[in-house]
């Protein structure tokens, strides 16, 4: 039997549900304090959890762990730091292992950063989504522009964290979204210097607010022509930037 090399983690805090997001999420909202307070429920119990599962191999250790959600930048440092010594102890990590927290911009400082860093964590995906103001807000994105560069100019701008790999996800067919505006993003997400992006078509799903407002194909959503554009627009300009299509 193969043993699993890698660990998904949900962790399904978030402030606010996205227009277009059907996952499992417990909306917290801003209020301070909030997120901590739900996410230490949360916690006790996955380390029950983990603890309870049957453990790993001494010499096949996990390579790879993800935190997703979610917004799972929401979760404390120290919170976080104790999954990853539990996931540790229980299942083992190889030295080499990549430790990957998905962020949203506005969620996090430099301190938060750097506590998330010493915590074990290498790799951030980030969850700009879209690099217009007016976009973002159509999204339902607790997140805007401001925060988006901010975010960028943290992670990327200076070489501060040399050994950080920087992920960022962008949404392709969004409402109003025109072509000048979805080549802007692409533009501006290879400018950023990320090391890899993460390229979604819009899927309208049943029971979220785009499924009760929209319809898929028609506007004020792309047609699936211009969709299956941005598709191509996409693959075209990434890859001219030298990332790899797969």
């Amino acid at each position: 039997m193969r043993l699993p090399t890698a660990a998904y983690i949900h962790l399904p805090f978030c402030r606010r549900r996205c227009f277009y997001c059907d996952f499992p999420i417990q909306v917290v909202g801003d209020r301070a304090g909030a997120a901590d307070a739900a996410a230490e429920r949360y916690v006790n119990l996955l380390l029950r959890e983990i603890n309870a599962s049957p453990s790993g191999i001494e010499d096949q250790p996990l390579r790879s762990i993800y935190f997703g959600g979610g917004t799972p930048s929401l979760t404390p440092p120290r919170l976080l730091s104790r999954i990853i010594q539990t996931v540790r102890s229980r299942y083992g990590l190889h030295r080499d292992f990549e430790c990957t927290l998905e962020m949203d911009p506005g969620t996090f400082d430099r301190a938060r950063l750097e506590a998330f860093l010493d915590a074990g964590v290498n790799r951030v995906s980030v969850g700009v989504q879209s690099f217009d103001d007016k976009l973002l807000k159509a999204a339902g994105r607790a997140h805007g522009l401001r925060e988006v560069e901010v975010a960028l100019d943290l992670l990327l701008g200076g070489g501060n964290y040399p050994g950080l790999s920087v992920s960022l996800d962008l949404i392709s067919g969004l409402p109003h979204l025109t072509r000048e505006s979805w080549l802007h993003s692409l533009d501006r997400a290879v400018e950023s210097g990320a090391h890899h992006v993460s390229v979604y078509d819009l899927q309208v799903e049943p029971g979220t607010a785009f499924d009760r407002w929209y319809v898929a194909g028609s506007a004020p959503l792309p047609s699936d022509e211009d969709a299956a554009q941005m598709f191509r627009d996409a693959s075209t300009r990434l890859r001219s930037a030298g990332f790899e299509h797969y």
